[in-house]
């Protein structure tokens, strides 16, 4: 091993090599790079930080699922990527997790984390004889992934069409299927489950008896947090406890929020729009000739103009109960509420002017009193379905390489939104290539959002790329693609 002296870049390389291009600052000491020396390459461009002792060399090629590295080096490579995150890699979900999922050692309940936005933490044992490595990164195997979400209250639904799709695929041993199936149906409290449930209660400086269905009730309006034992309410089973406490929550929300709008009404341009979807084919038409192949134009085109919900009062309740998960109704009442000018659930909701939801788009209806020249939100949302939805889901033909209407890096994805969103404002305010490239040029000094997400510099250099092209759109498209990859 070189010492501090000697730093080797082939051995930290080779290290790299095998992580998607990443490494640690542990890693970078084993090779020989002291933090200072590592803050000399990275100011020379040779390496970027991707998050607090984690970097990456920056002419590694880029994969699909490097995200998944970066997580797990920060977990100090302790843990296995679990629950909704495995079924996803084991194909056996079609709906993308919107977090990462990875379970981490039980004794790391007592550790004070930061725990990186779009991860969730789960404590527990996985035993080796329940993992399996997906490329660089462990991932527990099918029936344990299966048994987690169980544990975790996925929706049942989900859960029975990850295990008949697992019981066909032979990807359960034995009678793991049976086994799982009955855990799902007739799951009975125990002990160790209130063992658990205590385990998981916020820890306070005081003791705290059961909580009640009202405890619950409120708790989940003020923020959007339920608990997914669903303690407070009495069943059978667990089925019939969950599909009591979705009731009573999903009626709370529905009625508080009825409560708070106290009688709004949308503005005159949403009432007036008679033909929804003709208006969104408008919208999203120039983007969608410009990504697609000419083949796949006219189905995506069908996908999107019905992807498209405006909230008012005359669908808000039913967008609510549509939602698959209880945050996500949560997330939707206040991009309503707040549309209307009403009081948010919570002082820490974030601003939202749209949610998508797998194949489908909320938007504000504060959309019509949109004055940003570079503000579209219905090109925003639209252009999130391409890396959510499965082609099978617009009748197109899927491959091992091509599963989603569009391959777009993890990290791009907000990247790509706003600047097809920017783009499509600039194609409808400018008509001929100088006017365009003019006011794509001016998009640095007039661009800005608070979205963290995003570099705004960056988003305007691309779209300045895209207006010297004859087809923008593949400009857009080929800085936010993931690299090919050789076959």
């Amino acid at each position: 091993m070189p010492d501090a002296t000697s730093p080797s870049w082939d051995a930290l390389y080779a290290t790299a090599e095998l992580q998607a291009g990443y490494f640690t600052t542990a890693q970078g000491a084993e090779a020989g790079y002291s933090p200072q020396l590592l803050y000399k390459h990275l100011k020379a461009g040779r390496i970027r930080r991707a998050r607090r002792g984690v970097y990456r060399l920056v002419h590694f090629p880029m994969s699909d699922d490097e995200h998944l590295v970066e997580c797990w080096l920060w977990a100090e490579q302790a843990g296995v990527f679990s629950h909704e995150t495995a079924l996803f890699y084991h194909d056996l979900s079609d709906a993308l997790p919107k977090r990462v999922h990875l379970t981490v050692p039980e004794d790391w309940r007592g550790r004070r984390l930061r725990v990186p936005e779009g991860l969730v933490l789960h404590h527990g044992h996985v035993p080796e004889a329940e993992r399996r490595w997906l490329g660089p990164v462990p991932i527990t195997k099918p029936a344990r992934a299966i048994r987690d979400v169980i544990d975790a209250h996925l929706s049942p639904e989900h859960i029975e069409r990850a295990l008949a799709d697992a019981r066909h695929r032979g990807l359960l041993a034995g009678d793991e299927a049976d086994q799982l199936e009955a855990r799902l149906r007739e799951r009975q409290r125990t002990p160790d489950d209130q063992h658990l449930r205590t385990r998981m209660e916020p820890r306070l400086h005081m003791t705290r008896s059961t909580p009640s269905v009202a405890d619950e009730v409120e708790r989940y309006l003020r923020t959007g947090d339920t608990d997914p034992h669903h303690t407070a309410w009495s069943g059978q089973s667990f089925l019939e406890k969950a599909q009591r406490a979705h009731a009573d929550l999903e009626n709370a929300l529905v009625a508080e929020v009825s409560r708070r709008a106290n009688g709004w009404q949308p503005p005159p341009a949403l009432v007036g729009l008679e033909d929804l979807a003709a208006f969104t084919r408008g919208r999203v038409e120039p983007m969608i000739r410009g990504l697609f192949p000419r083949a796949e134009q006219d189905a995506v085109l069908v996908v999107a103009e019905r992807s498209v919900v405006f909230l008012t009062p005359n669908n808000i309740e039913a967008a609510l109960r549509a939602s698959r998960w209880p945050r996500s109704a949560w997330d939707i009442a206040n991009l309503y509420l707040g549309a209307i000018g009403a009081d948010l659930l919570s002082e820490d909701a974030p601003p939202l002017l749209g949610i998508s939801e797998e194949a489908t788009c909320y938007v504000s209806p504060a959309y019509f009193d949109e004055d940003d020249p570079f503000a579209d939100f219905v090109v925003h949302e639209v252009a999130h379905i391409f890396h959510n939805c499965r082609r099978r889901s617009a009748g197109l033909r899927e491959t091992r390489r091509k599963r989603w209407l569009l391959d777009i890096e993890f990290r791009q994805r907000e990247t790509f939104a706003y600047a097809c969103e920017a783009y499509a404002c600039v194609l409808l305010r400018a008509k001929l290539p100088a006017e365009r490239i003019a006011l794509a040029a001016g998009l640095r000094d007039d661009f800005g959002t608070d979205d963290a997400r995003v570099e705004p510099g960056e988003v305007a250099e691309i779209v300045r790329a895209a207006a010297e092209r004859h087809n923008g759109w593949k400009v857009i498209l080929e800085h936010c693609a993931p690299p090919s990859r050789p076959r």
